[in-house]
């Protein structure tokens, strides 16, 4: 089934209920900021004609556990009429696990999924296209990459025998699941046939893990910017001292990895240790994205993987979807492309960089720096409206003025006013828009300037 739409809010629910030194409730302001971003979802699903029937909400770890997971499922069905359902830690774990068997052809081996709150490990295994999992569901346990941070840090500060400690703890709690996992003897049949013994991973933490890997390959840049089915050797997966010197070292960042992942990297090392260690068996490593089975013609709109928008925007105009646009010149074909490209938020791969740089060159100065703006300025509409569509009422209008300053020099300053439609104020969250804005301002900065060429932005 194609995906028509994808979209992530940055809110850790974990991270929200441990902002003091014990754990709390999921504070009003956080529950404010789901309930903006899921009335927000309310209009994407509008947009796309999404039968109301259709529109399932789940919950995994930080929900279920939360002191006021009840009041706070209550206020979100309150505000948006949809009802939260709570996934047990055994479905959480086989859906992860059925999620991983969609992203590749064909999978047989032990199966992991990181989260915030958690970790689940379960086995599945595909044969003639059906998908089977331990029937004992998955075993879930406190070691999730923000939890796990919580815990190393404590347990740094009481000393090396309690960091040991830990590790023990975890090693043995994993060893105990794979036994009781029963993995069945066709899995390990079909692993010694392979010549090797998969391991299946998904969840944010990992994928981090898996892009400074990427970004250590021997093959450097690394052309293929997709962490799905990216596979590395057990060695290579082991290698926690080189991961954790290219996180330090790093000055730049890694491509994939955001600064809340990469604070979570030295915990992930940890567990990637345990793990290791408790499972001598696994010899090879495949990082996984959910996935969809292929579908033929699928729309133009269909879902490009998060992390590969960017460099499919960039390169849309040579080998992609406009590639075949008529009566364009190149100069057309750049701007297009870079307009594309930042209104995904430019976030390229070194490959891509290396393009966009040459791309940029076949341009004037003054207008990459205009390309800049109108893709952020892009990026601020396409928030607000998800699948292109303008019907009915407006929800935001941009108005802009030239105006004339003057302090070491006299120059121009290009005012843009951004005008919220007030019935739909409380679904279009005022932070949100004003961070998009406050982007589109950032671009007119002296530092974001091109060849000595910008023009000063307000809002």
């Amino acid at each position: 089934m194609p995906i028509l739409f994808q979209d992530r809010a940055g809110i850790s629910l974990y991270d929200a209920q441990f902002s003091g030194p014990t754990r709390g409730p999921i504070s009003p302001p956080t529950t404010g900021e789901v309930i903006h971003r899921l009335a927000q979802f309310q209009l994407t699903c509008d947009d796309f004609q999404v039968p109301k029937e259709n529109i399932y909400v789940l919950a995994t770890e930080a929900t279920r556990t939360a002191s006021n997971s009840e009041e706070f499922r209550a206020r979100i069905k309150e505000y948006t009429g949809w009802e939260v359902t709570l996934l047990s830690k055994e479905d959480e774990g086989r859906i992860g696990a059925l999620g991983i068997a969609s992203s590749s052809a064909s999978v047989a081996g032990i199966a992991m999924d990181l989260g915030g709150g958690s970790t689940q490990i379960t086995w599945v295994m595909e044969s003639e296209g059906t998908v089977t999992t331990s029937p004992k569901g998955s075993f879930s346990f406190p070691y999730g990459a923000a939890a796990l941070t919580k815990r190393l840090e404590e347990a740094q500060k009481q000393g090396k025998d309690a960091v040991k400690e830990l590790k023990s703890e975890m090693t043995r709690n994993i060893q105990d699941a794979y036994r009781q996992l029963d993995v069945p003897n066709a899995l390990v049949e079909m692993a010694r046939r392979r010549g090797r013994f998969d391991l299946y991973l998904c969840g944010g933490g990992f994928r981090g893990w898996g892009y400074v890997l990427m970004k250590q390959s021997k093959v450097n840049p690394y052309p293929i910017p997709i962490i799905n089915g990216f596979r590395v050797k057990r060695e290579d997966f082991h290698d926690t001292v080189s991961v954790l010197e290219v996180i330090s070292d790093s000055d730049e960042k890694i491509f994939g990895v955001s600064e809340r992942r990469a604070s979570q990297i030295p915990a992930v090392a940890v567990l990637v240790d345990v793990i290791m260690d408790a499972l001598p068996e696994i010899t090879h490593i495949q990082f996984c994205q959910g996935g969809r089975s292929a579908s033929p013609g699928p729309p133009p709109r269909s879902n490009i993987p998060r992390e590969s928008r960017s460099a499919a925007a960039l390169h849309s105009t040579t080998t992609g979807l406009l590639s075949s646009t008529n009566c364009l010149s190149h100069v057309e074909r750049a701007l297009i492309a870079l307009v594309l490209c930042e209104r995904w938020t430019e976030d390229l791969a070194p490959m891509d960089q290396a393009y966009h740089k040459q791309l940029s060159r076949c341009l004037t100065a003054q207008e990459v720096w205009w390309a800049r703006y109108l893709g952020r300025v892009a990026v601020l509409v396409g928030d607000v409206y998800p699948a292109g569509r303008v019907e009915g009422q407006w929800r935001i209008r941009i108005e802009t003025q030239w105006e004339e300053i003057e302090k070491k020099e006299r120059r121009d300053l290009l005012r843009v006013n951004v005008w919220k439609n007030v019935r739909f104020f409380e679904v279009l969250e005022e932070d949100r828009l004003r961070e998009r804005t406050e982007k589109v301002e950032k671009v007119g900065k002296r530092k974001k300037w091109v060849s000595e060429y910008g023009v000063k932005v307000k809002g």
